[in-house]
């Protein structure tokens, strides 16, 4: 009888550790699973109910089965519309964001994976490959879809862009800086803009920094002062002052224009939400660091964006995580004074 019983709990053991393991394998699968769906929230009815609270959602590629199976009065195919498929063959985004517009539609979505890193000459190539595109600015960028929004970015023809440049040399070299009013409107208009000052040496750039403002020229006249304080923090590097050597040195003046929040942080993903022309930066809690194009690039984006990091006393290994935001730019040059 003791023996028997023995014998039946050591049947009820073997039975229960491999059931035990079995439950265990399957909570770990769930948690991976549920993990890797929150870190692709690309594809999920949070991000799209984002999109269908725009005015008006034009698209390219096909339409997921989500948004498909929804009333979608709001959303039409662009090859739906011969207006829009001629400002689309003409190669002029700002055109095609105007006709857009006129029709009461705000955002471009291209529905696919992005395509060849290498820039195509079309419109519909550049909007496909994810690159920067005139008359847009992206929205968000994540591993299957990409959204543009219309933007009439600040243009500066070559004058004015010398002008510019030539405003910044005097500022550096010592003259009062201008009043604001004294810019031209376009310049002046209250629109969030991150514009850089940068020193170059031949080719060799020596010191540049960037400032954030409300307008163009509040960000110029800043992003100047931050350039002639940084030289007088190096001044025993440098050598000289700023004023005695400015003459041997290239001003140029950029703007830095923030073109989407990246919803991938991964491999081949996040390379190919870069296009060669931008660079990466993150945001966290009023802070924000970037790198330039040729240096996001150098080797690989992620490789890059790690340095940076940590670089900054940050942790690289859990991307994407609450309270840090990964954005891409486009630097604009603006003008050059040699």
């Amino acid at each position: 009888m003791f023996l028997m019983q023995r014998l039946r709990r050591v049947s009820a053991l073997r039975l229960f550790w491999p059931g035990l393991l079995a439950l265990a394998l399957s909570i770990l699968c769930a948690f991976l699973l549920w993990r890797s769906l929150a870190r692709r929230a690309a594809g999920g009815e949070g991000a799209y109910a984002a999109l269908e609270a725009k005015k008006g959602v034009a698209y390219l590629g096909r339409l997921p089965a989500l948004l498909d199976a929804k009333p979608a009065s709001r959303w039409q195919a662009i090859h739906a519309s011969s207006t829009w498929m001629e400002r689309l063959r003409q190669g002029r985004g700002e055109a095609l964001a105007q006709a857009l517009e006129s029709r009461g539609f705000d955002t471009v979505v291209v529905f696919s994976r992005p395509e060849s890193p290498t820039l195509g000459a079309t419109l519909e190539q550049r909007f496909r490959q994810r690159a920067f595109v005139p008359g847009f600015r992206a929205w968000q960028i994540h591993a299957d879809w990409i959204a543009y929004r219309t933007h009439a970015a600040p243009t500066f023809d070559a004058k004015l862009g010398k002008v510019v440049a030539e405003v910044a040399r005097s500022m550096l070299g010592g003259e009062a800086a201008p009043r604001l009013s004294s810019f031209p409107s376009a310049l002046r208009r209250r629109e969030s803009a991150e514009v850089m000052v940068l020193l170059r040496d031949g080719r060799t750039p020596r010191i540049w920094r960037s400032v954030r403002s409300h307008s163009f020229a509040s960000a110029l006249i800043a992003a100047v002062g931050a350039v002639r304080q940084r030289w007088q923090q190096r001044i025993s590097f440098m050598g000289v002052s700023l004023k005695e050597r400015l003459p041997q040195l290239v001003v140029e003046v950029q703007l830095l224009l923030e073109d989407g929040t990246l919803m991938v942080a991964e491999g081949a993903d996040l390379e190919a939400a870069l296009s060669a022309e931008h660079g990466i930066g993150f945001e966290t809690q009023g802070m924000w660091r970037y790198l330039l194009p040729n240096a996001a690039h150098t080797p690989k984006v992620r490789q890059a964006l790690d340095v940076l990091l940590r670089a900054n006393g940050l942790a690289s290994e859990s991307l994407p995580r609450p309270g840090l935001r990964l954005y891409r730019f486009v630097p604009i040059l603006v003008g050059v004074s040699p």
